[in-house]
């Protein structure tokens, strides 16, 4: 099930529990719908108008245990009115010993590009482990970016 969330409508439950968001169950009336800032753009500018958005969040290691920096990129496309959808969040393992590698969340972009129609741009946001062998995910580097 899909549900596009605006920044309100959301709060972060559990600070190891991953990407949870709790929906505000009111109904979306014309009065509070929010305009996409990707409506009206061809599909080439608004990956380049997403990119340039999320770039700075990519930048460093990262040793936080709350994935901060994904929150924040999350946080940079609602401030400018991006409605996306997020898909899945999962943990990718080791296939050697079975330990937790990098963590994964991909979303979805819907918006009505310059010829009118309905267009969709898919984002990725990688979080790889770069801490010691005992614990990778103690530190991380990030990549994101939507295609």
């Amino acid at each position: 099930m899909k549900i596009t969330l605006s920044k309100n409508q959301w709060e972060i439950i559990g600070k190891k529990a991953g990407w949870i968001k709790k929906a505000n169950q009111e109904e979306n009336t014309s009065s509070n719908k929010v305009i996409n800032a990707l409506d009206g753009k061809s599909n080439s500018m608004a990956k380049k108008y997403v990119n340039k958005l999320i770039e700075p969040y990519t930048k460093g290691i990262f040793s936080d245990e709350y994935w901060a920096p994904v929150h924040k990129i999350f946080s940079v496309l609602d401030e400018n009115n991006i409605n996306y959808e997020l898909q899945k969040s999962e943990y990718l393992r080791s296939k050697i010993n079975n330990e937790m590698t990098a963590k994964v969340w991909s979303f979805e972009i819907n918006f009505t590009n310059n010829n009118g129609k309905p267009s969709v741009i898919y984002g990725n946001i990688t979080a790889s482990g770069a801490g010691s062998v005992q614990d990778p995910l103690s530190k991380y580097d990030l990549i994101a970016y939507v295609s």
